[in-house]
């Protein structure tokens, strides 16, 4: 009986991860939900949403359609005006800094069938090489509704 509910347990983990790691639209998907937004572009701009790709002069619509909605937003006041920011994050594998390389927590002890002392390394001071990190892959710049800044992280 315990096994039955272990494996239902599993599956209901499974739709949910499936379900989850759908959740990242295209600019195929924006589009079929805004068609008329799309319709007004010119030739020109219907490519670059489809590509995914943005550029100065497009309007907030046409960025939600090319890159959907942003991860992070803010307001920025200068001496030129009140710009909104718009963040779009990514991910990236960096060395995790609490890895220890070696035996760091590592213990002596003897072992009869080697006849010797060896090391030992228990499970729980294990951590892994890399980990992922969140940075601000595109960081787009809007005034009075329109691009005027774009910045690109590139790797």
């Amino acid at each position: 009986m315990k096994i039955m509910s272990y494996k239902s347990f599993t599956g209901v983990l499974l739709v949910a991860a499936l379900m989850l790691g759908g959740c990242s639209s295209t600019p195929e998907s924006r589009i079929e939900k805004n068609p008329q937004a799309f319709e007004r572009l010119s030739d020109d701009e219907k490519e670059k949403v489809l590509r995914g790709e943005i550029t100065i002069g497009f309007s907030q619509e046409m960025v939600l359609l090319a890159l959907g909605d942003p991860d992070r937003t803010s307001t920025r006041t200068t001496a030129d005006g009140s710009f909104e920011n718009w963040a779009y994050l990514g991910q990236r594998l960096v060395r995790n800094p609490y890895y220890h390389h070696g035996f760091a927590h590592s213990r002596w002890y003897y072992c009869p069938y080697r006849r010797g002392y060896v090391r030992y390394r228990p499970m729980f001071h294990h951590h892994p090489d890399f980990v992922r990190e969140n940075y601000t892959e595109k960081l787009v710049q809007f005034k009075e509704g329109k691009v005027v800044s774009i910045e690109i992280v590139e790797e």
